[in-house]
């Protein structure tokens, strides 16, 4: 039986041409082995070629395409692994090493310059400053033996506890750096993950998402923000992300520093869903509200980095005007929202500039006066939806700080 392909009407149903080499000389012939014979069928107009050796390597290309197919596709788990050990190669030759010897004085300066600007967060402060002094001190107990001492930091995972705009973030990013440069942690880059990063689309990907963010996170900082929304909506799912997470992070304690970062009552919720939540997590932070004075703080910190100045004693008195209705938002938005309205309070000073209809003076470009920061009180407002300022007594403020006490305390 022969293998027939092509087409063609080269000949009739029925007829076989035989091909051969060119016509030669009878003594050539007759040296020189017969040319290989190739037959060819011409069946109700279809030509095909018989050549065996022809359709054996087609064959074989054919079955060499399927088995690459099957066993190179990207989505097969032996690709998958291939890559992922080049990737992980590859950050090992890109990736910074933690520093053989930490010059302890220069991550003291550091740690005083990148805290410095920040207003309040006393108690992350001096957390860093005491771990800072751990480390320090265990460098001088490996001197003392020789190198025959081994420190034992603990875990190092926290707890964030706070409303938007209370520095979270901020705070997640420095604790990464602080942490390259004490050389506690490879690489200290920052993470930021939330629940639909982690769950994924579908139930089955839960453990494989949550393990590729994790690994994604090595060398540094992993901030789970809003990590109460986990058990929002499909409950089953969330507990199943919180167990991964949490073995997980206990597997690469020395490598990783974990943030879970909410609402104080929200996060309750979340610490009762799985018990090893409280042993795996022993570092717990309040993030409060700002106070008025506060606030008015950051906000002249954030005129200074942008370059403007205030005209006068009555532009400062509209400037914490502003801020106090921060205090009114619900939830609070902190230094988010001053943010918000100082950029609202150059854009009035803009409007006002160009209105005047003559030369403005390089000067007046960067300065703010009482007006701007009225009409950027108004405008925010209205976007805010605030009917009424709210007067913050002393009971509720603290009655705020007592539940994040007693969270801290409970777990």
């Amino acid at each position: 039986m022969g293998w027939w392909l092509g087409s063609g009407r080269r000949a009739r149903v029925g007829e076989i041409h035989a091909s051969a080499a060119p016509a030669t000389p009878v003594q050539d012939s007759a040296k020189r082995p017969p040319a290989p014979v190739s037959a060819t069928l011409d069946l109700d107009g279809a030509q095909g070629i018989a050549s065996p050796q022809l359709v054996s390597q087609v064959l074989l290309v054919v079955i060499a395409l399927l088995l690459a197919l099957r066993f190179w596709s990207p989505r097969t788990h032996t690709a998958r692994r291939l890559r992922m050990r080049a990737r992980s190669l590859l950050h090992k030759v890109r990736e910074p090493r933690r520093p053989p010897h930490v010059d302890f004085a220069a991550a003291r300066e550091s740690l005083k310059l990148r805290f410095g600007r920040m207003v309040g967060l006393d108690d992350v402060k001096a957390h860093m400053s005491s771990l800072l002094d751990t480390l320090e001190i265990d460098h001088r107990r490996r001197l003392a033996r020789s190198g025959g001492y081994v420190a034992d930091r603990g875990c190092m995972h926290m707890v964030f506890l706070g409303c938007p705009g209370t520095g979270k973030t901020a705070v997640a990013h420095i604790v990464g750096t602080l942490m390259r440069e004490m050389g506690v942690l490879r690489r200290g880059h920052l993470v930021v993950a939330k629940k639909a990063d982690l769950l994924g689309r579908y139930s089955n990907h839960v453990a494989r998402n949550t393990s590729a963010v994790v690994k994604s996170a090595l060398g540094g900082v992993l901030l789970v923000d809003e990590a109460y929304a986990l058990l929002q909506g499909e409950p089953e799912l969330g507990r199943e992300c919180i167990s991964v997470l949490v073995d997980l992070a206990y597997t690469h304690r020395d490598d990783l520093v974990v943030i879970l970062a909410g609402y104080t009552n929200s996060m309750s919720k979340l610490f009762s869903a799985n018990a090893g939540l409280p042993s795996r997590f022993p570092n717990k932070f309040a993030f409060p509200d700002y106070s008025v004075d506060e606030l008015l703080q950051i906000g002249q910190l954030k005129l200074e980095e942008l370059g403007f100045s205030l005209r006068d004693d009555e532009a400062l008195d509209a400037l914490r005007q502003m801020v106090m209705h921060v205090t009114c938002e619900l939830p609070c938005g902190n230094a988010r929202s001053v943010e918000n309205r100082i950029a609202a309070a150059i854009s009035a000073q803009s409007s006002r500039l160009l209105s005047q209809g003559t030369p403005v003076e390089p000067a007046k470009l960067f300065e703010l006066v009482a007006a701007d920061f009225i009409y950027a009180t108004a405008v925010c407002n209205r976007a805010a939806s605030v009917q009424s300022c709210i007067t913050r007594t002393e009971t509720s403020v603290s009655g705020s700080s007592d539940h994040a006490l007693d969270f801290m305390h409970n777990y």
